[in-house]
């Protein structure tokens, strides 16, 4: 699978999207812009790089420039979503010295859960957004500018103030815990009974207690641990896909590539080619 390069024309572009029946983008591609986007309904998978996320209503997601990534269907393909991108230039000398207007950018951030009022704050720009692309009328580029460092600001201020590591904020401290564990074991033979006799829980209340507090079940959260590992050893390591998939616990290869492509969109030899070449 190719990865697309798309080029922004302009200086800055908005879009707001719904989709009743959707499955994602067909390709990994990147951009000579920044990107936000925002899902104001519904469920969508984003891998962006080396990293797959889940994004669920109210998520605002920030892609740097050049960075590969593509959205996929999560178990809901109805969604709505908001769609900027821009370029450096678009922000002209309000990107200071004394306020990086990127800041949130240049932290690495990729995934940011707004709370309820702050949701609303958000989309109410987004909104002033569309309806100033509506109307057509002089200054709209200007005025969109303006609505867009607005915006960046809101998100800097939001990420400083708020943006704390999620897994210490929302999850059980035990959770945390047998989800440390599965990072450090992942290439093990790991169920949800061994890890229920190992942390001393049931496996119905481990289970369910697990999907409450980290949105994942463990089930998922392996293969997900597992496959971000295949990812890295896939772009840095000569190892064919059979020695990886082996590396990372699975000791099926057709399970492995199904899991694979479920959560990345591509299989692992689609994906050692895009990313290598990129």
């Amino acid at each position: 699978m190719v990865c697309k390069a798309e080029k922004l024309t302009g200086e800055l572009s908005f879009e707001n999207m719904s989709r009743l029946n959707d499955n994602g983008m067909s390709s990994v591609h990147y951009h000579n812009a920044y990107e936000i986007y925002y899902l104001q309904d519904g469920n969508r998978g984003y891998d962006i790089k080396d990293k797959t996320f889940r994004v669920k209503k109210g998520n605002l997601i920030l892609i740097d420039k050049f960075k590969q990534h593509k959205t996929f269907n999560d178990g809901n393909n109805s969604f709505n979503r908001m769609l900027v991108k821009f370029k450096d230039t678009s922000l002209g000398s309000f990107n200071q010295e004394d306020y990086d207007l990127l800041a949130s950018f240049n932290k690495g951030i990729n995934i940011i859960q707004f709370d309820a009022r702050d949701r609303i704050i958000i989309e109410n720009i987004f909104a002033r957004m569309e309806a100033e692309k509506r109307k057509n009328k002089p200054g709209q580029k200007l005025y969109l500018k303006t609505l867009l460092i607005e915006l960046l600001i809101y998100i800097n201020r939001y990420v400083e103030g708020k943006h704390t590591d999620q897994k210490e904020r929302n999850y059980h401290i035990k959770i945390v815990e047998i989800m440390n564990y599965i990072d450090q074991n992942y290439y093990k033979e790991l169920t949800l009974s061994k890890l229920a006799d190992k942390f001393s829980y049931s496996s119905s209340y481990l289970s369910s207690l697990f999907k409450e507090k980290s949105d994942y079940t463990i089930t998922e959260y392996i293969n997900n641990t597992r496959i971000k590992e295949a990812q890295n050893l896939l772009l840095n390591e000569k190892d064919n896909i059979t020695k990886i998939s082996e590396k990372v616990g699975y000791n099926n290869l057709v399970h492995f590539g199904r899991n694979f492509k479920k959560i990345t969109g591509l299989t692992p030899s689609e994906y050692r080619k895009c990313y290598k070449n990129n």
